[in-house]
């Protein structure tokens, strides 16, 4: 029996080392496949922090951000940290300078001391307003967004609060006034029943069982002509039934019904204007053409001939729409006329 891609068998005599041997091979593999691995990870996670800090410091510097690990018991005394401190420093010096320490104090001996540093109040000022607002101190500004935030949200009750009375109010109109339309049609079903209406239209076209708001129109239509033949009951009751009488001395006063309007068909000159009659109306222009030289009308002359023209009566005869066949023509046009007539 042999492993799959080498050459090495079981029944070999040194196959003891040989296994010991591929196992340390494989070991080295990966091993050195896992250096490459965390060499590219960590290039990558180099690029990535890079591309992020250009593109948006705010998102790179939160995913830096690690939990605050707050330790748990009673904190150093300040007196050990001061004593712990002075004793570390004021050891004696048990070691040797080298001959290469006086070397390197020569060299650096010609090297210009840098001035002091000195960072004012005023420099920091300077890096902090330059610094993006998300990196400043937001304590101000975040006390202001939260005032702000709090006069809105009481402008916003207030607000809601005044909606709220117009609501009520809106609504104590409304309740009223269903109250007052119940009530009305409470009192015009009573005269409905009164005068005896049917109901049938009710039943038919609605579907209702009795007279609503949103039949009203109906109703009232039903109560009109209910009530126009009482009175023309009444009307023929009094007219033909009773009996006349003479002598009586008291006055009847009798029920006299309303005559319907007769309807009168308007006029087709009013409805359709009649054709105009082009002889009189060639006439008429023409007969302003003159054969001396005219000066073309200003802006200021139009309006008072268009004026007078309107003034004119043979403007009103001639220019202005009128029957054909009351125009005085030519026989010739006349039977054209009629002829038209009997076509249409």
């Amino acid at each position: 029996m042999a492993f799959a891609g080498t050459n090495i068998s079981l029944s070999q005599p040194d196959i003891t080392q040989k296994l010991t041997e591929r196992i340390d091979d494989l070991k080295q593999k990966i091993a050195a496949w896992g250096k490459r691995i965390r060499r590219f990870s960590e290039g990558s996670r180099r690029c990535n922090q890079n591309r992020l800090f250009q593109s948006d410091q705010k998102r790179l510097y939160k995913s830096l951000e690690r939990p605050m690990v707050w330790g748990a018991g009673q904190g150093p005394d300040q007196a050990d940290i001061i004593a712990f401190w002075r004793g570390l420093w004021s050891e004696p010096v048990n070691h040797s300078e080298g001959p290469w320490m006086e070397v390197v104090a020569s060299q650096g001996a010609s090297v210009t001391p840098m001035d002091p540093i000195t960072i004012t109040p005023e420099d920091v000022a300077e890096a902090v307003r330059r610094a993006p607002n998300w990196k400043k101190d937001r304590r101000d500004r975040n006390e202001m967004e939260e005032e702000k935030r709090s006069n809105k949200l009481h402008a916003l009750k207030e607000e809601l609060e005044k909606r709220r009375m117009s609501v009520d109010e809106i609504r104590q109109k409304l309740e009223k006034h269903t109250q007052q339309a119940n009530e009305a049609m409470q009192q015009l079903e009573g005269i409905f029943n009164m005068l005896n209406c049917s109901l049938e239209p009710f039943h038919n076209l609605l579907g209702d069982k009795h007279p609503s708001v949103h039949c009203l129109n109906l109703t009232f239509c039903l109560i009109n002509e209910k009530i126009k033949e009482l009175v023309q009951t009444a009307y023929y009751y009094e007219r033909h039934v009773q009996k006349k009488s003479g002598t009586s001395r008291l006055k009847k006063f009798t029920v006299h019904p309303e005559l319907p309007e007769c309807w009168t068909a308007v006029p087709i000159n009013e409805l359709v204007p009649a054709d105009p009659c082009p002889s009189c109306v060639e006439a008429r222009w023409m007969s302003r053409v003159t054969d001396i030289a005219e000066m073309p009308l200003d802006e200021h002359e139009v309006p008072a001939a268009i004026k007078d023209l309107n003034n004119d009566p043979a403007f009103v005869r001639s220019d202005h729409i009128h029957p054909l066949t009351e125009c005085r023509v030519p026989r010739s046009r006349l039977i054209l006329a009629r002829r038209y007539n009997m076509q249409n």
